[in-house]
């Protein structure tokens, strides 16, 4: 009931700018009219406790989680920041006090001297989430060690996310924290883990797969197990190979695991395991594991002459190790991580001659199809679209390549590419389905990175890959206003190279720019004119480019 309250309020919003003192003095203003124009004091005090109550949750609650986000300082080290100046210099303190502690946070960064002062008052975590994970583990906190998962799941996932998506951040877990907490651990097991070190971390390993496992349960099945997972030497093989039975469950591939170890175990486990089983996966923790393969090896080939054997050497990533153990003993794969075992039992479950990508259709598959057709993509004047679009994208990734494709029913056409056959129309380029990265982009429906693509049994033995010596791929969705995937914007590089968050984030703004342009008759004739421009001014500027 104050007169003028938006103007007030407009003062409030200007004098904001002013800190700590501005918002003091714009309440002056509406407390003092509210006093003069009322004859009691029911106005005063509602304008009172509305100022108060605005400026606690702002000063206490939203204030430092903005002033923290965009910082790098942490809500509480900004409340205590203000506390400490203002006891040290008053009114003065007040108003420099975040100033002052966000300096000393960025000396902070770059004087090693002063690292102590970024953990104490900086937002980041200290640990990195496997380190995390480890330390709940060997604190028998196993409830907090779940949380930890928890989060990692939860951190980026949809608010109705499918099923599939849940599946991918649960084996992305165990990639990504899991089994590099239990590397952490392996590390140090003899020369510094103590007696109790090591009881607490088998305990709370094997607590946490039976809490974890029961939180996100594999499908009932009454498919024969197609997979088994063995641990190779000591508990830790176990309890890594329970947890990638859990993921390949929840993929719907049958498998099972075992606990007991495969070598100084008091009962053959081998005679166990059925005959007719495809696949065997062994996690192998030692950082020397040649000798235990090449026992395991020769054991396994006697019994089970006829099963896949996967090697999974979590202890020791070095591609040096892979290839020697791939030469000497001939195993049907060699993997390092998750991802990668997914990918080789996929491939090695695969009959002969077929091939997977047939199978990859879009759960919306008959709208996304008709989506995609009724844009009329193709048409000649897209081209030069088509063709800036490649360009802008080589010249800011700076990699060899980079290709539109549009995922059609039995065809990706590949406008404009710069891997398409000299002979062929550029508007016409394409290649089967069942040969593009792009057919599982718009199955996963979401953004697909393969920083190496010899360590991918996807796509390792792809011909149109092969024949241009691609190394490198990173992907994504082009989305129509109804979230419909047509197809991608990716690029590619004649060498392994690794993908940050911000590349990717750029290279999903290029792809939405793409799609709109395309989506709209009045954006197509602007970017044709722009580029009309660009190619006018090209001969002026091509000293400066």
């Amino acid at each position: 009931g104050v007169p003028a309250a938006i103007m007030w309020g407009i003062v409030a919003i200007g004098m904001r700018f002013v800190p700590y003192v501005g918002p003091m003095i714009s309440a002056l203003f509406p407390i003092t009219l509210a006093f003069a124009v009322d004859p009691g004091w029911d106005m005063v005090l509602w304008t009172i406790g509305l100022i108060l109550l605005l400026e606690l949750i702002s000063n206490n609650m939203i204030e430092p989680w903005l002033y923290g986000e965009s910082t790098g300082l942490s809500t509480l080290a900004i409340i205590l920041a203000a506390t400490f100046w203002t006891t040290l210099w008053g009114p003065a303190g007040l108003i420099l006090s975040t100033p002052v502690t966000a300096c000393l946070l960025v000396l902070s960064n770059y004087i090693p001297a002063l690292g102590f002062i970024k953990i104490l008052i900086g937002s980041e975590p200290v640990l990195t989430p496997p380190e995390r994970f480890y330390q709940r583990l060997v604190a028998d906190d196993v409830d907090d060690a779940l949380e930890v998962a928890q989060d990692y799941i939860q951190q980026k996932l949809p608010k109705k996310p499918s099923e599939e998506v849940v599946v991918r951040k649960v084996i992305s877990f165990y990639d990504d924290v899991a089994i590099p907490a239990i590397r952490l651990f392996s590390q140090g097991h003899s020369t510094e883990a103590s007696a109790e070190h090591r009881l607490r971390m088998h305990q709370g390993l094997k607590l946490f797969n039976h809490d974890f496992q029961n939180k996100y349960p594999s499908p009932k099945t009454n498919d024969s197990v197609q997979v088994i997972c063995l641990g190779a030497r000591w508990e830790i093989d176990v309890l890594a190979s329970s947890m990638l039975a859990h993921g390949l469950n929840l993929r719907k591939i049958a498998a099972q695991s075992h606990s007991e170890v495969l070598i100084q175990s008091k009962t053959d486990v081998l005679e166990s395991v059925p005959q007719d089983i495809q696949v065997m996966c062994i996690s192998i923790f030692h950082q020397q594991p040649l000798a235990q393969i090449r026992l395991l090896n020769h054991r396994i080939r006697k019994q089970l002459p006829n099963t896949k054997i996967i090697f999974a050497t979590w202890g020791n990533t070095s591609d040096e190790l892979r290839e020697e153990i791939q030469n000497r003993f001939q195993p049907d794969a060699v993997v390092s991580t998750v991802n990668e075992l997914m990918l080789s039992i996929d491939a090695l479950m695969l009959q002969h001659g077929e091939n997977p990508a047939r199978e990859l259709l879009a759960e919306n598959e008959p709208e996304r199809l008709a989506a995609l057709h009724e844009l009329q993509l193709l048409e000649p004047e897209t081209l030069l679209i088509y063709q800036q679009y490649i360009e802008e994208a080589c010249q800011a990734f700076n990699v060899t390549y980079a290709q539109i494709s549009l995922v059609d029913e039995k065809w990706v056409n590949t406008p404009a590419s710069p891997l398409a056959d000299e002979n062929q129309n550029p508007i016409e380029a394409g290649i089967p389905r069942e040969e593009s990265i792009c057919t599982h982009l718009v199955h996963q429906n979401e953004a697909l990175i393969i920083e190496d693509i010899d360590r991918d049994p996807r796509f390792s033995h792809n011909p149109e890959l092969n024949k241009n010596k691609i190394k490198f791929y990173a992907g994504v969705p082009l989305r129509n206003k109804q979230g419909l995937v047509l197809g991608s914007l990716c690029i590619l590089d004649k060498q392994v190279r690794q993908m940050s968050e911000d590349d990717l984030l750029l290279l999903n703004q290029l792809a939405d720019d793409l799609i709109q342009t395309l989506s709209s008759d009045k954006a197509q004739t602007q970017k044709l004119e722009e580029i009309s421009k660009l190619q006018q001014a090209e001969p002026i500027q091509g000293l400066s480019s």
